[in-house]
């Protein structure tokens, strides 16, 4: 099913707090004979592109990114996963740990949103994700 995709993403922990948002036009899939549903989108900044896929897993959320941005990040609250954060040619080790994670997508629609803290090559951030799919 083709979907709307509206993305933000607030670094709260800064005196002046930076916000993104973005919209895209996505893909969602669910597999049923992997139980795996699959929420996908790509971006493009400044002619470089990024394919974001996004797959949970009961209660743990993988956000996977490829292209100009190349990262593996698990979502599960309380724990911290390490991973690479690699922005060609440049790779940062990143450590996520989730504090809420809401998610309600599903074959129809739906949002995730995401509390977590980050960091990536010594610079520390707490950050809010909400993601919303609207079919179109």
């Amino acid at each position: 099913m083709n979907v709307t995709v509206s993305s933000s993403v607030t670094n709260e922990g800064d005196p002046i707090p930076e916000r993104t948002e973005e919209s895209y036009v996505g893909y969602m899939k669910y597999t049923r004979d992997e139980g795996v549903l699959r929420l996908s989108y790509k971006s493009e900044d400044g002619g470089t592109r990024t394919e974001t896929l996004i797959e949970p897993f009961g209660s743990v959320i993988r956000l996977q990114r490829r292209g100009a941005i190349e990262s593996e990040m698990l979502f599960e609250v309380g724990v911290t996963h390490a991973s690479l954060y690699k922005i060609p040619p440049f790779s940062f080790d990143a450590e996520v740990l989730a504090k809420r994670t809401e998610c309600s997508l599903s074959p129809f629609g739906g949002t995730l949103t995401l509390e977590y803290f980050l960091k990536i090559g010594g610079a520390e951030k707490d950050c809010l994700m909400k993601i919303t799919a609207t079919p179109v």
